[in-house]
């Protein structure tokens, strides 16, 4: 997938001018990083905050341990701040952006998780040699974020960091950040204005650098006096000082009142510059950031770069951006011009000097930037017009890319335009996030552009289809299935994703209704639709969904050839590791387990594991340990441990994670003989509120029907709702659910009415489990073996978990894979190093590692094996 564009300035340090006056006394205060959680540096404008960072790293040769951000207003988006720190991070820590980025993208995530799951595996980041080393993140110019919600993240990073992590807060005013018990315990660090003044040693240094030689002793305390150590006060006096003078007029230059700078701008810095040189700083004022050809399109003056040139070898505050050509003004000098750009131009001058610059930055591909000139412009229509065309591009191929579009316009600007409300519906039922809130926006737009007789029959036919998902998603299903309804007539207008997505609202709706055969021709028709829009989330989505419902409805050989199909494709496609794809995983184990296959079933397991910590998602990862945990102990390859779990299955903050987990959880401890365990692990909650058709409230309905029925208490409430869901489920065709329920019918008649009482519903569900495969939904409950082998001797069946299941159930690699999609041919050795132009030695040992992976021992056994799993590769490497 798509990584979201991070612009290249903001993630570098700045640079500093080769006559900086180095501070010992003030690199030793930063030198203590290591102990604090936090500098900050905190003072007005104009005292040399950043520069004295950056040449302190160079100093003290810590560049290679440092991430720099520098933050501007778009930063109090808490997702994009978290991208930017990600972006960051990756030059020290290299799976930071991925990780992040991948967090994300899905439905359930938001930044603060994303942000604590970075820090929680902050320190395995990078290479190994990394473990253990100390990073400084550089969080410059804090003040122009105005956000309560990055405060609270940025203080969750001081808190709650690795002791790895240390930050770096340049800021010019007092932060908000809740810093009082960090300082209680002296892990904060301060500097100040007071602290960064320059003393008369270093002013006599600063002067030096600059020419000016035998300055007396009472000329540098008048110099301190008057300037008050403010080193942006003496770079100006210098600046306007004639070639030649001396001390004295430098002196002079500092008196004044308050606005004496920006007089002393205009008069001295501005009036010593050719007029050529005036215009340019003055137009060239209104861009963050420049290279010499933007500002020559800006200022309509071919020798753009030959001025840019001239300010920097003159140091007129240019503070150099990285290696690549970028500049920036310093932020007070850059206030001052602008200041002085209204007095000399008029606001439609101005608005075009935006436009121009919006116009080369569109044209280099520069989508933020340009969009934020074109709204200074006041040219809305031109930056949405902007915004759409690049949705329109990524809206299906790098989603989450498309949705980070939508923070650079104003809510009114996107309100206004139909195709921007509707996108954002689409990408809002991509993550599960869709509320009818938005679709009603989305139609208020249509008519507000169309009237009420002109809407073209694609919007009209699209905003059915959001509606229609949006009821579905609050398992509002007479509503969706309305709205589906009156969506038919336009299908054959729709653009392929919204196709899709109506395809996939039907089959859910179908699938619920118990309709199989619709409910499968629309997930054939809906992946079809995906695959020609190229939405490889959608196509993903699709083939779980139609492989859990294949399992629902006690098709196990069908489920297993979608899940299969599903891990085929994205090995395939080369897509991204993604949650979904990781549940996918999760999903085909517990198919291949019920139907007692555990070998497999600990090898899908296993995979989920491997891409949960590729994607650092450690509720995932903690899922995925108990569940192999628990199939080694069906197996009888591992004793029972503590119920260490218990309160941690109750903690998970993702909803559906925490069914997940406690599903696990109370059959580990059933299967454990821990029966009064399982019927602890649950609240007491309205029974009646979990019975319904989504999976969550369905998985959930379960987990809590099996604890109740382990306390063995208030089991007057259970068995009619058993009775129902039992009725329910057969109604629909859901012969797995309908298996589960009976398996705790015959547990519950077991306490309350003995052992004669289970024989007929028992027997019910032995013949279904027998019919369906998915045996083990009765083997798991231990109460109920002795009744299953008096009436049915042969059902029970210990599993065998392979010893050949490889370690891990390690991925393979990108070569490896490239190695095992050409072994599945005739081609020999040597043909294949050819093929990919390495050597036969290479190849030999690429296919050493693939055996070892695979557990087997030769070509054979490897390509059976490597197509029953799916094989995936490792995108990282």
């Amino acid at each position: 997938m798509t990584a979201v564009l991070l612009l290249d300035a903001k993630l570098t340090r700045p640079g500093h001018t080769a006559g900086y006056v180095d501070r010992p006394r003030l690199y030793a205060r930063l030198s203590e990083w290591r102990t604090r959680r936090a500098i900050v540096i905190q003072a007005p404008a104009g005292y040399g905050k950043s520069s004295l960072v950056s040449r302190w790293l160079d100093a003290d040769d810590l560049v290679t341990q440092t991430a720099w951000l520098n933050l501007d207003e778009g930063d109090a988006d808490p997702a994009r701040f978290m991208h930017y720190v990600a972006g960051a991070l990756e030059g020290v820590r290299p799976g930071a952006q991925d990780l992040v980025r991948r967090l994300l993208e899905e439905s359930h995530s938001t930044p603060q998780h994303a942000l604590t799951q970075l820090l929680a595996v902050y320190d395995t980041l990078g290479p190994r040699n990394s473990v253990g080393s100390h990073n400084l993140l550089v969080l410059d110019d804090l003040q122009r974020v105005q956000s309560a919600d990055v405060t609270a993240m940025i203080a969750s990073m001081l808190e709650h960091g690795p002791p790895t992590l240390h930050l770096i807060i340049i800021t010019r005013q007092r932060t908000d950040l809740p810093l009082a018990r960090l300082f209680a315990h002296e892990a904060i660090r301060v500097v100040d204005a007071g602290d960064l003044r320059f003393s008369e040693e270093e002013i006599g240094l600063f002067l030096a650098a600059k020419g000016y030689d035998g300055s007396t002793p009472a000329q540098l305390a008048e110099l301190a006096d008057r300037s008050e150590g403010w080193v942006t006060a003496l770079q100006l006096a210098v600046l306007a000082a004639r070639a030649g003078d001396g001390v004295p007029c430098l002196i002079r230059a500092l008196q004044g009142g308050d606005d004496w700078l920006a007089a002393f701008l205009t008069d001295e810095v501005l009036h010593h510059q050719t007029p050529a040189l005036q215009r340019f700083l003055l137009e060239t004022s209104v861009l963050d950031e420049f290279t010499g050809s933007l500002c020559a399109a800006v200022t309509g003056d071919a020798a753009g770069p030959q001025h840019l040139a001239a300010l920097i070898q003159r140091d007129v505050f240019t503070i150099r951006l990285g290696d690549h050509g970028w500049y920036r003004y310093h932020h007070l000098f850059q206030e001052l011009l602008q200041e002085r750009l209204k007095l000399h131009h008029t606001p439609e001058q101005i608005d075009e000097l935006h436009r121009r610059a919006a116009a080369w930055l569109a044209d280099a591909g520069r989508i933020e930037g340009a969009v934020s000139h074109f709204l200074a412009a006041g040219d809305e229509d031109r930056a949405a017009d902007l915004v759409e065309a690049q949705v329109g591009i990524t809206l299906t191929r790098a989603p989450y890319q498309a949705q980070q579009l939508f923070s650079l316009l104003p809510q009114a600007v996107i309100e206004r335009r139909p195709r921007l409300t509707l996108d954002r519906c689409f990408l809002a039922a991509a993550f599960d996030r869709l509320d009818l809130s938005m679709v009603e926006q989305a139609e208020a737009s249509i008519a507000q552009a169309y009237g009420s007789d002109d809407v073209p029959r694609p919007l009209l036919g699209e905003s059915l289809v959001w509606r229609g998902v949006a009821a579905l998603l609050k398992v509002d299903l007479d509503t969706a299935r309305r709205h589906a309804g009156e969506a038919e007539p336009y299908a054959a207008v729709l653009p392929d994703h919204v196709a899709g997505s109506l395809h996939f609202l039907n089959f859910g709706l179908a699938q619920r209704a118990g309709d199989h055969a619709p409910a499968f021709a629309h997930g054939q028709a809906a992946l079809d639709a995906f695959d020609r829009a190229r939405f490889p989330i959608g196509i993903v989505a699709v083939r779980r969904e139609m492989a859990k419902a294949a399992m629902y409805r006690g098709d196990c050989a069908l489920a297993d050839q979608y899940f299969r199909a599903l891990f085929d494709d994205w090995r395939h496609e080369r897509a991204g590791v993604t949650h979904d794809l990781s549940l996918a995983y999760l999903y085909a184990a517990e198919n291949r387990y019920l139907q007692n296959d555990l070998a497999q079933a600990r090898s899908y397991c296993d995979h989920a594991h491997q891409l949960a910590q590729h994607i650092h998602d450690e509720e995932l990862i903690a899922i995925c340990v108990r569940l192999a945990e628990f199939y080694a102990l069906v197996a009888g390859h591992a004793a029972a441990d503590a119920p260490s779990n218990m309160l941690r299955a109750r903690s998970y903050t993702v909803r559906a994670y925490r069914a997940h987990a406690l599903d696990v959880e109370t059959r580990y401890q059933l299967v454990a003989g821990r029966v009064h365990d399982a019927g602890m692990l649950i609240e007491e909650p309205e029974l009646t509120a979990l019975d319904g058709t989504d999976d969550y409230r369905r998985l959930l309905l379960r987990v809590y029907l099996r604890a109740y029925i382990a306390r063995g208490a208030d089991l007057e409430k259970v068995e009619p709702l058993l009775a129902r869901v039992v009725n329910g489920t057969a109604e629909a065709g859901e012969h797995l659910l309908r298996l589960h329920f009976l398996a705790l019918t015959a547990w519950l008649q077991l306490q309350t009415r003995g052992a004669d009482a289970v024989t007929s519903v028992l027997t019910e569900a032995i013949d279904l489990a027998r019919a369906t495969g998915y045996v083990r939904v009765l083997l798991d409950t231990p109460a109920l073996i002795p009744q299953i082998s008096r009436i049915d001797p042969d059902f029970v069946v210990r599993p065998e978990l392979s010893p050949s299941t490889p370690h891990g159930g390690a991925l393979l690699t990108e070569g490896e894979q490239r190695i095992m999609d050409l072994l599945v041919t005739d081609l020999s050795y040597r043909e294949i190093a050819e093929a990919l132009t390495i050597s036969i030695n290479t190849v030999r040992d690429y296919v050493r590692k693939i055996y070892q992976k695979l557990g087997v021992h030769d070509r054979q056994d490897a390509v059976a094996r490597a197509k029953s799993l799916g094989a995936p590769h490792d995108t990282a490497e």
